[in-house]
């Protein structure tokens, strides 16, 4: 998995790091910040991958959340 992940990001791809427990959500904030990623540690919306144009209609800016 680590060779996985290193491969992607040598490439310049995307990464979304989810932790939406409560004792999770600084940790993850704190290292998707360092790593430059997209994160979600509030609640996660249903559909927010599968139905994007909508969650980007709801939400009004794709990077808040």
């Amino acid at each position: 998995a680590c060779n996985l992940v290193f491969d992607a990001a040598s490439k310049g791809k995307q990464f979304l790091i989810v932790g939406t427990k409560n004792k999770a959500a600084n940790a993850v904030a704190q290292a998707a910040i360092r790593a430059r990623c997209h994160y979600v540690n509030r609640k996660w919306l249903g559909g927010m991958l599968t139905n994007w144009p909508t969650t980007e209609q709801k939400t009004g800016d794709s990077t808040v959340f």
